[in-house]
C-alpha cells in the first residue's frame, strides 16, 4: 500500500480529501481535479498549526495563533470554496489536534491567572481555534462529519474533546470568567452550535457525553443573580455573556430537533422552555418560521407536561405552525400541478 504522507495520514486520521495524483510537487496549491494537494502551502500552514514546533513556548504558540488568525479568522474566510479548500488541507483535524495538545495547559478557570505570558498565548490561540472550527462547520456537512471522524491520542472523538472543554467551565458562574475564558468557553459553544446543525449523530453523540445537562445548567444557573426559576429571562445587552446565553439556546433547539431524549429534557423543564421561546423571538404574535427543534420540545411537552401546567400560549404555536405547514404544503402542490400542465402543453 502506498504510504499516505497528508497531514492525515501522518497523525493516523482518515484523509478525506479526493483521490488524486499523488507524484505532486512541493509547492503546486491544486492537484488535477481541482483539489488541494497534499503538500501545498495551505496544507504546510495546517500542519504547522496542529504540531508544535521546536522553538520557545510563547513564540511557538505566537506563531500558530498568528496563522489560525490569518486563515481562518472569520466567517468570510471559512465559508464556500475557501472553506472547502481549507478542509481538504486538514484544516478540522490540525485545530483538533492543537487543542487537545494544550487542553491541560489551558488554566482552571477558577483559579487561573494570566500574568503568565505562556498561559495567555495558550488562551487566545485555543480561543481562536474554537472560533475557526465554529466558523467552518457552518454550512458544511462534510466538515461537521469531519468532528465524528477525528480521534484523539486518547481515542475520543472531536466531539467529546469540545465537552472536555465545555466541561471544564461547569459550574464556574458567568460573572467570573475573564475576557478571555468567557470568549473560549463562548465559542466551544457556537462550535457545539454549528456541529449539531441537521447532524444526527453528533446530536446522539454530544447527548450521550452530557452536552444537554451542561447547557441546561449554563442556562438556569450559569449566573450569580439567577431570580426565581418561574421568572428566568436571557441576560441583558448590558451582560457580557449574552452571547453565550443565546448559543446555548440555539444548541439545545438543534438537539432536540434531531435527539429525542434531549427535547424530552427540555420539555420536562417549563423554564428551559421559556428561555428557548425567548431565544427565538417570545411569545409576539407574529413568530418568525418555528424551528423544528422547538416543535419537537413543544410537542414533547404536551405529551408529558400536566394540562395545568401546559401553557395555552404554546398551544396556539403548535396549531399556527399545522395551519403555515398544510398552506405550504398546499402551495407546493398547485406549483407542481402548474408546472405539470406546462411540460403536457409542450
Amino acid at each position: 500500500m502506498e504510504k499516505d504522507e497528508s497531514f492525515s495520514g501522518l497523525f493516523g486520521y482518515q484523509n478525506h480529501a479526493p483521490d488524486g495524483p499523488k507524484s505532486l510537487e512541493l509547492n503546486s496549491q491544486f492537484q488535477s481535479d481541482g483539489s488541494i494537494s497534499n503538500f501545498s502551502p495551505l496544507c504546510e500552514k495546517m500542519k504547522r498549526i496542529g504540531r508544535p514546533d521546536n522553538i520557545e513556548c510563547c513564540q511557538d504558540f505566537e506563531q500558530r495563533l498568528q496563522l489560525v488568525e490569518a486563515e481562518m479568522g472569520s466567517m468570510a474566510l471559512c465559508r464556500g470554496k475557501r472553506g472547502e479548500n481549507l478542509h481538504q488541507a486538514g484544516a478540522i483535524y490540525a485545530i483538533l489536534q492543537a487543542l487537545e495538545e494544550i487542553f491541560d495547559k489551558v488554566p482552571n478557570p477558577n483559579t487561573s491567572s494570566l500574568s503568565n505570558m505562556e498561559t495567555e498565548f495558550v488562551m487566545k490561540f485555543a480561543a481562536s481555534c474554537w472560533g475557526a472550527a465554529r466558523d467552518l462547520s457552518c454550512g458544511s456537512a462534510p466538515i461537521r462529519d469531519a468532528f465524528q471522524e477525528f480521534t484523539t491520542k486518547a481515542g475520543l472523538c472531536g466531539l467529546e474533546l469540545m465537552i472536555m472543554y465545555l466541561n471544564r467551565y461547569h459550574e464556574v458562574y458567568w460573572d467570573d470568567l475573564d475576557v478571555l475564558h468567557l470568549k473560549l468557553v463562548t465559542n466551544v459553544i457556537g462550535a457545539i452550535r454549528n456541529v449539531t446543525h441537521s447532524t444526527t449523530e453528533n446530536c446522539n453523540i454530544l447527548n450521550e457525553h452530557g452536552a444537554t445537562d451542561l447547557l441546561i445548567w449554563r442556562l438556569k444557573r450559569g449566573s450569580k443573580k439567577k431570580g426565581e426559576e418561574s421568572n428566568l429571562s436571557l441576560p441583558s445587552p448590558s451582560k457580557r455573556w449574552r452571547d453565550g446565553a443565546f448559543r446555548c439556546c440555539a444548541t439545545l433547539i438543534n438537539m432536540a430537533e434531531k435527539n429525542e431524549e434531549c427535547a424530552q429534557t427540555c420539555a420536562t423543564d417549563l423554564p428551559i422552555i421559556q428561555l428557548l421561546l425567548e431565544s427565538w423571538g417570545g411569545m409576539k404574535k407574529k413568530l418568525p418560521v418555528i424551528h423544528l427543534g422547538l416543535i419537537a420540545v413543544l410537542e414533547s411537552a404536551k405529551d408529558r407536561l400536566p394540562e395545568d401546567k401546559f401553557d395555552a400560549a404554546w398551544d396556539n404555536i403548535l396549531e399556527k405552525e399545522k395551519v403555515r405547514k398544510s398552506v405550504a404544503k398546499q402551495r407546493e402542490e398547485r406549483r407542481q400541478a402548474t408546472s405539470d400542465n406546462s411540460e403536457i402543453k409542450r
